[in-house]
């Protein structure tokens, strides 16, 4: 029994577009993602967070919860990069895709 997470990363040119994002599901990274790759973790069934990181700064920590069997996708990509400097969830923007 399990859920996946995936999880796309934005094919942007500027800022950080050679650098990987570490993904943290549940307070453990579990990978990394580049620039325009799609990466997928399974995870058992219940509540989860995700968060993705850079460095000491990253995005906010999203909760949710994942049925046996469902996907839950998610895109990440530069978020605030003058103001994540100051506010380290900020930097990268996490969001769930529809």
């Amino acid at each position: 029994m399990s859920a996946i997470i995936r999880v796309t990363r934005s094919n942007e040119w500027w800022a950080n577009r050679l650098r990987k994002f570490s993904i943290l599901i549940n307070g453990r990274e579990v990978g990394k993602v580049s620039r325009g790759e799609t990466v997928e973790f399974e995870i058992p069934p219940g509540q989860f967070d995700i968060q993705a990181k850079i460095d000491w700064t990253g995005s906010d920590l999203i909760k949710g919860d994942a049925d046996d069997g469902e996907v839950r996708s998610f895109t990440v990509s530069n978020g605030d990069t003058l103001g994540g400097l100051f506010r380290t969830d900020r930097y990268l923007s996490l969001e769930e895709s529809k």
